[in-house]
């Protein structure tokens, strides 16, 4: 099933715009693409597409999508179908790709036939590794930024597992770059906040780079608004406390006027590495410790379980389903679970025990 949408009608931000702009990125993709489409999804990136597509599915087959797959050394399309792929960034992705492709006709491959969309942004090297492999001229290549998604009111995720060993451990900052964009696409969604504070190396690495990108921004808009021979100075309203110089232009003023965030606070996780090691005695922690894990906002449910929520849709990530479990969003749209998610577990048994009294008791009276 697609994630319901969590309520956002008290949330301190219209999350709902970020997450609209998303899907309406990846139907325009589509609908550029055309014709029969075979989406060709990476691992975990189908449930990331469950909190952006409401339809699931459904929605996805008004815009061409008649099979959901998961990338897999064979390619299970029709011929006639054109392959849209729905990739990380990664060389073995690559290869998996290069392998489908030269396993066509060459002579008959033309770029309508496969679109290589790496999320949420390409890289050199995997251009290369398709190059190097041949195919290259066989494939159309692009980015779609499913960046980040709303798993409730309050929480956005950019879903990336790997980041900390990829920039501790590998010396890869493709990982800060990643958030560097999102917190840029935030910035145009909500404004720029008045302050950023960092812990941690990492997360100063990004609120340099975050610094850097605005001051580019807007000294392109310096230059353009005094006809390219204006000069910048920074003298910008927002403050990076104390670690970074100010570097907003005071002529940049009006687009920075709404402030939907005051305060950003970026915290590297190797400033805490205990944290996630702790076991959470609550309600959501014993979901996650007993069903299996919560992955993606979602839990796996047995099916007769949450039935009648099954039946409404169908899930975008169809193609990595169990079939006898079914996704299930777990945030605040339910509401008996936004009551009970932070209960510690020896005080849940008398708390559901209340409701079902109270329950029983609208029932007697009914």
């Amino acid at each position: 099933m697609s994630a319901p949408a969590p309520s956002r009608r008290s949330a301190a931000l219209a999350l709902e715009q970020l997450t609209a702009e998303i899907r309406s990125e990846l139907y325009l993709l589509l609908d550029d693409v055309g014709g029969q489409i075979c989406l060709v999804l990476d691992r975990g990136i189908g449930g990331q597409l469950d909190h952006v597509v409401p339809g699931g599915a459904e929605a996805l087959r008004s815009h061409g999508v008649r099979f959901v797959r998961s990338l897999r050394p064979e390619l299970d399309a029709v011929r006639e179908h054109r392959v849209v792929y729905l990739v990380r960034p990664t060389v073995a992705a690559m290869m998996l790709i290069a392998g489908h492709v030269m396993n066509e006709n060459m002579a008959e491959v033309t770029p309508r036939r496969f679109h290589v969309f790496m999320v949420p942004r390409t890289t050199v090297l995997c251009t290369h590794v398709l190059e190097e492999a041949g195919v290259l001229p066989h494939v159309r290549v692009g980015a779609y930024r499913l960046d980040a998604i709303a798993l409730d009111t309050d929480v956005l995720s950019l879903e990336l597992p790997d980041s900390l060993r990829e920039v501790a451990v590998d010396g890869d900052p493709t990982a800060l770059e990643c958030v560097t964009q999102f917190l840029l696409r935030f910035e145009q969604l909500y404004g720029t906040p008045r302050e950023v504070r960092t812990f941690g190396t990492a997360a100063r690495g990004v609120a340099e780079r975050l610094a850097r990108a605005d001051l580019r921004a807007e000294r392109a808009r310096c230059r353009a608004r005094s006809g390219g021979d204006g000069v910048a100075t920074a003298a910008g309203p927002r403050d990076f406390g104390g670690v970074l110089p100010q570097c907003n232009l005071s002529d940049a003023a009006d687009a920075r006027a709404r402030r939907d965030v005051d305060t950003l606070v970026i915290i590297d996780r190797l400033a805490d590495l205990v944290t996630p090691m702790v076991t959470p005695l609550t309600y959501e922690g014993l979901v996650d410790e007993v069903m299996g894990g919560i992955h993606h906002g979602c839990a796996r449910l047995p099916r007769a379980v949450v039935a009648d929520d099954a039946d409404e849709t169908a899930s975008a990530a169809a193609a990595d389903a169990d079939g006898d479990r079914v996704a299930y969003a777990l945030n605040s749209r339910d509401a008996l679970y936004a009551e009970v998610r932070d209960l510690n577990i020896e005080e849940l048994g008398a708390r559901l025990g209340d409701r079902a009294k109270a329950i029983r008791a609208a029932c007697d009276t009914a």
